[in-house]
């Protein structure tokens, strides 16, 4: 076959029955068409399919590995399973939150959901720290998908450990997965007082209303709750004391809500003492020295509402 003008040599492949044009010699490779001469080039019924085929193939294999991602990549954990060989893993947990979530204010920002947010996990086996950063802590938020004391959690994230501290680090709101726990009983603050340090279990959600006997509201002096006293009757107990039930509302919460301003040492909002209030929160029996009894961790300022009208209280109790 006489080359093309201005040609001086061809090189043909190794399979030039397949590549090559069979009409006019010309290199056409994979096509079916010949770009020069236009005339059709017949592939063997393998080549055809695999052309074809390959885009289906690559948008299956896709889904494949979504749901094999969705189902096998990321395991149900135990804190008790993880550790230096699960550096950088994703991995799911599930447990309690077992302390009130901390949220720490990013250096310089104006923004008042710029920062970092933690809380304590326990699944039973052992417990790690839940961290979230700035964007993630933002959004977080602003869904007010913060978990409360005694809530159990469902969340999502890579586990990272450093010598003697191990964390879980989640990356966005859909992570993070709460159910609430529920309301086991309505008390009076009076019937909490006097109810015996086993009677709810280990973290039990209650209602109780009850009188506002007295406040600690002075940031200042280094406390990070504010600390409402409710008033437990005029019974004495065997030591001769009045008995209390402390509620506890985070400072850290009244930030993240927006309730106070960044670095504010006192709420203006608190209600006035003798006001009877209703509160919902996780009941625990504290077994110290100088307050033991029970106290309520209540999650959001809306967990604490004025349900009648001011009455006097003994303060000097």
């Amino acid at each position: 076959m006489a080359r093309p003008p201005g040609i001086e040599k061809v090189i043909h492949s190794q399979s030039n029955g397949i590549t090559d044009c069979p009409t006019c010699g010309r290199y056409v490779g994979p096509l079916e068409i010949c770009p020069f001469c236009r005339a059709i080039h017949r592939k063997r019924p393998i080549v055809f399919w695999l052309k074809y085929l390959s885009p289906v193939l690559a948008i299956l294999g896709m889904f494949g590995l979504k749901y094999m991602g969705d189902t096998m990549g990321n395991p149900l954990m135990k804190i008790g399973e993880l550790g230096r060989t699960s550096n950088f893993a994703y991995v799911q947990l599930e447990g309690k939150v077992c302390a009130e979530p901390r949220f720490y204010h990013a250096a310089g920002s104006d923004d008042p959901t710029a920062g970092t947010m933690e809380f304590c996990l326990d699944d039973g086996t052992g417990q790690t720290r839940v961290k979230t950063y700035e964007d993630a802590t933002r959004r977080i938020l602003r869904q007010r998908k913060v978990p409360g004391r005694g809530d159990t959690v469902h969340v999502t994230g890579n586990f990272q450990t450093r010598t003697h501290k191990h964390s879980l680090i989640v990356g966005s709101p859909h992570e993070i997965e709460i159910k609430p726990t529920p309301v086991v009983a309505n008390l009076t603050s009076e019937e909490l007082a006097w109810s015996p340090p086993d009677a709810f279990g280990g973290n039990a959600r209650v209602v109780v209303e009850g009188t506002l006997r007295k406040a600690w509201n002075d940031r200042s002096k280094g406390a990070y709750t504010v600390v409402l006293f409710l008033d437990g009757g005029k019974r004495k107990d065997e030591d001769g004391f009045y008995r209390n039930v402390r509620v506890e509302l985070p400072w850290s919460r009244l930030e993240m809500d927006g309730t106070i301003p960044r670095d504010a040492n006192s709420w203006d909002g608190i209600p006035p003492v003798g006001s009877t209030l209703r509160v919902t929160g996780v009941a625990k029996y504290k077994d110290h020295k100088k307050y033991a009894g029970w106290r309520i961790y209540s999650s959001w300022v809306t967990d604490i509402e004025v349900a009648g009208t001011s009455k006097e209280v003994a303060n000097e109790r």
